[in-house]
C-alpha cells in the first residue's frame, strides 16, 4: 500500500530534515569531509547535467543565429564606432611575477594567426622579461603597464589589493574595453576560426554563453566598442563587489544585464566559447588519451570544421584552473606527440 504524505506535512518533513543536516554539516568536521570528499564528487556533476548545465543540443536559439552569421538588425549607441577594432587585449600578472607560460604563449600565437589583428596588447603589473615564451612572443606584442591602483581606484573601499588575481584581472580587461574597444581574450582562450563577422559591430559588444541552459555570460572572451554602455554598466557594478563571490561580477551578472539590455550586445550559442564546459568529466574529454580510431575521427571533424571540433566553434576555452592537473605537464613535444583532443586542436599553433 502506498502512503500518501499530505503537502504540508511534507514541507514540514523537509525543513526539519534540511535544519537537522546544515546544524549537523556546521558542527562536524567528519560531516564535511564525507560530503566534500565522498558525496559532493558523486551527486555534483549528474546535478548539473539534470539541470541542464552540461547539456546542450548544439541548437543555438534565432538571435544567437543572428548574431553568429551576421543578420541581426543593426543597434547601436550614440557615438560609438561602426565597427569593433580588430584589436586584440590579454591580461597578465596583476600579482606575482608574471612569467608567461604556454598556455598564454599558444593563445597569442592562435589569435595572431587566426585574427591577422592590428594590434596584441599585453597588459601587465609584472612582467619577467627573461621568460622563454616571452621573448619568443616579444616581437608581436605591445606591453601596456598598469598600475593596480589606476584601475581599482573606484572601488578603494572595497579593499581591491586583497582580491584575488582574477577578479583584479575582471576590472582591468572592462576599463581597457570601455577606453580602448577592442577582442578580450583569457590567457586560455584559443582562437580556432576568424571574428570577421562578428566585429563588423552590429550591436556594440559581443560575449557567448556558458552552460547549456545559458545560466551565465563568461567574460573569457568579449569584444566591444569604445565607450559601449553595456561595458560601462557592467564596470560601474563593481562599486557592489563581493570577493567571497567567485563568479558573481564576471558571469551571472552581465546575464541579468543582457536581460535587462538586449539591444546592447550580441551573444552567442554556448558552443561557440565555452564548449565542452569546466566540469570534471567534460576537461576530462578533452585531455583523455585517444586510440588510432578517435583520432582520426577528430581529425575529420576539425577537417569539416575549419580546425573546431563543432559547427559554431570559434574558440576554444581550456578552463585553466580545473584543467590544471592535465596542462601543467604539457610541452610542445608532448602536444604534438599525444593525442588528446585538446592538443590536436592547439598543434597547429605551436
Amino acid at each position: 500500500m502506498m502512503i500518501v504524505v499530505p503537502r504540508r506535512r511534507f514541507l514540514v518533513l523537509w525543513a526539519l530534515g534540511s535544519f537537522v543536516f546544515i546544524t549537523l554539516y556546521l558542527s562536524s568536521d567528519w560531516l564535511r569531509s564525507v560530503w566534500h570528499g565522498k558525496v559532493w564528487p558523486v551527486v555534483h556533476e549528474p546535478g548539473l547535467w539534470i539541470m541542464g548545465f552540461t547539456r546542450y543540443n548544439f541548437k543555438p536559439t534565432p538571435g544567437e543565429a543572428k548574431c553568429f552569421d551576421g543578420t541581426v538588425e543593426r543597434v547601436n549607441a550614440p557615438g560609438v564606432t561602426a565597427d569593433i577594432p580588430k584589436v586584440v587585449h590579454f591580461v597578465w600578472g596583476p600579482k606575482g611575477e608574471g612569467s608567461f607560460n604556454l598556455l598564454l604563449y599558444i593563445a597569442i600565437r592562435a589569435a595572431l594567426a587566426t585574427l591577422e589583428p592590428k594590434e596584441v596588447r599585453v597588459h601587465y603589473t609584472n612582467i619577467d622579461r627573461d621568460n622563454e615564451w616571452f621573448k619568443l612572443l616579444e616581437p608581436n606584442i605591445t606591453l601596456v603597464h598598469h598600475d593596480p591602483k589606476s584601475y581599482l581606484g573606484p572601488f578603494l573601499d572595497l579593499d581591491p589589493e586583497s582580491w584575488d588575481m582574477a577578479h583584479m584581472a575582471d576590472v582591468l580587461r572592462l576599463t581597457v574595453l570601455l577606453e580602448e574597444g577592442g577582442i578580450y581574450l583569457d590567457a586560455d582562450a584559443f582562437v580556432l576560426r576568424p571574428f570577421d563577422t562578428l566585429l563588423k559591430g552590429a550591436r556594440d559588444v559581443v560575449m557567448g554563453h556558458e552552460g547549456g541552459v545559458r545560466m551565465g555570460l563568461t567574460n573569457a572572451v568579449i569584444m566591444s566598442k569604445a565607450g559601449a554602455p553595456f561595458i560601462k554598466r557592467w564596470l560601474g557594478m563593481y562599486t557592489s563587489f563581493d570577493k567571497t563571490l567567485w563568479n558573481e561580477h564576471s558571469v551571472k551578472l552581465p546575464r541579468r544585464l543582457e536581460d535587462q539590455y538586449p539591444d546592447e550586445l550580441c551573444t552567442l550559442s554556448p558552443s561557440a566559447f565555452y564548449w565542452p564546459m569546466w566540469t570534471e568529466g567534460s576537461v576530462d574529454w578533452m585531455h583523455e588519451p585517444l586510440s588510432d580510431k578517435e583520432a582520426a575521427e577528430v581529425d575529420e571533424t576539425m577537417r569539416k570544421n575549419d580546425g573546431a571540433l563543432f559547427g559554431d566553434q570559434l574558440v576554444l576555452h581550456a578552463w585553466s584552473h580545473p584543467a590544471r592537473r592535465y596542462t601543467h605537464r604539457l610541452t610542445p613535444d608532448i602536444m604534438r606527440r599525444e593525442n588528446t583532443r585538446f592538443n590536436m586542436v592547439l598543434r597547429r599553433f605551436l
